[in-house]
């Protein structure tokens, strides 16, 4: 992992290269959380097309992290959700993760929002868990026909 690294929002530019963290991620961090075919699932349901649109549109708050010239990890708020949050496995628990989602939060603080929710999977739980998290309900979320299991979580702001 580059030792120098800065944040910045997404631009549309950067879409293919959030989708290729998120597959690193999935397929790097999941373990054996989940089936070959739900890491699968999971990587195909986000297209870079759609990633794209997401840092267009005003509800949305998307952030990169980048070093030496390389997408690190990215985060994307919808109002008062984390809809994204994908680190590199090679840059994985070195703060990334924790300072994307503390510029979500403060995002979330200024649009007013009272709470942060995120649907979780179930291995980055814990993450959630050591900022401040706690478990809603437990879901299924359906990815290409694939059934998931997930956590909805939350956070008083």
């Amino acid at each position: 992992m580059p030792t120098n690294w800065t944040l910045r929002p997404a631009r549309a530019a950067d879409a293919p290269h959030m989708a290729a963290v998120l597959a690193d991620a999935v397929w790097g961090l999941t373990g054996d959380t989940y089936s070959a075919a739900q890491k699968q699932a999971w990587v195909n349901s986000v297209r870079s097309e759609y990633i794209q649109s997401l840092i267009a549109l005003a509800q949305h708050d998307v952030w990169v992290a980048e070093g030496a010239g390389d997408l690190l990890a990215f985060g994307a708020l919808h109002v008062d959700e984390v809809s994204y949050l994908y680190v590199r496995p090679s840059c994985a628990r070195r703060g990334l993760g924790s300072r994307i989602l503390g510029v979500l939060e403060q995002a979330a603080r200024h649009r007013g929002a009272p709470r942060l929710y995120v649907r979780s999977s179930l291995n980055a739980q814990g993450f959630y868990q050591r900022h401040g998290f706690h478990v809603v309900r437990h879901l299924i979320l359906v990815r290409e026909g694939v059934p998931m299991p997930s956590v909805e979580m939350a956070k008083r702001l």
